[in-house]
């Protein structure tokens, strides 16, 4: 699982009933929103080109990741996606 600032949320949690039911994902989504998230998301594409010499980054998003990376491609872009795991 990806972290978010050192906090994520452990594949037990996500695969135990008791565990998803009893986990505050409101209060992680608030800590971990877009806004907070992208400017490090971002950054780290550019650093690659910057200090790495790429002159293209590619990348794969899943739930969260998914609005990032048509952000990195594009300015503007609108997008949904389904979170369900289950």
């Amino acid at each position: 699982m990806p972290t978010f600032g050192g906090e994520f949320v452990s594949t037990e949690t996500v695969d135990d009933e008791k565990k998803r039911e009893a986990f505050h994902w409101m209060e992680f989504i608030g800590r971990n929103n877009k806004e907070k998230r992208f400017p490090e998301i971002s950054g780290c594409a550019k650093a690659l080109k910057r200090d790495h010499g790429f002159k293209e980054v590619g990348a794969i998003g899943f739930c969260y990741g998914g609005w990032a990376v048509f952000q990195l491609g594009a300015k503007g872009v609108s997008t949904t996606h389904k979170f369900d795991p289950w």
